[in-house]
Formats: structure tokens, sequence, C-alpha cells
């Protein structure tokens, strides 16, 4: 019996955790573990992510070889990723 697929989380939407992911699935997608993202398909797919939408979890190992499984969030996600102004940013010093 083959192993349940693993769940990632999107994360945080303006994050890299979606293009860590499609660079996961893309590595591992002859080879394994399986897995699926919980997340928004067309942002993935804006990504350049092939996606297949899924159901539930137990569809992923059928999808897997061939796209990204990805539960759909029933949600559209949008982000934008956000640069420090180093006018209005201070700067933060960690101490040992």
């Amino acid at each position: 019996m083959p192993a349940a697929p693993l769940a990632l989380t999107m994360g945080e939407p303006g994050g890299v955790g979606a293009e860590i992911a499609i660079k996961a699935w893309t590595a591992l997608r002859t080879s394994g573990p399986c897995f699926f993202l919980i997340d928004d398909p067309a942002r993935l797919e804006g990504l350049g992510a092939n996606v297949a939408r899924i159901g539930t979890p137990r569809e992923a190992g059928a999808a897997f070889e061939t796209a990204l499984p990805v539960l759909d969030i029933g949600a559209k996600v949008s982000a934008r990723s956000i640069r420090a102004n180093s006018r209005s940013s201070k700067p933060t010093h960690c101490r040992s």
C-alpha cells in the first residue's frame, strides 16, 4: 500500500513557499514522495506550474507524475512582494 501523500499549506501568500513547492515537485515527481498543495490553483498556474486540481488527498497519487496536485482552498489569493524601504526601515541587529 502506498504511503499517504504529504500535505503542504500555501504559507505566506507573498512568500517563496509556492516557488519552493513547484521546484520540489519538479525534482520529485517521478521518484516521490508524493505531496499535494492546499492553495489557490490559479495562483500556482500564474507562477508557471502545471496544476492538477484534486478534490481529496487520495487523488494526489494519480496526478503526481504529470501535474502538481492542488487541493483548492476555495478562495482567490493574490499577493504582491514587498520590499523594505531603506528610508523608513531601521536595521535590526541580533545580539548573541
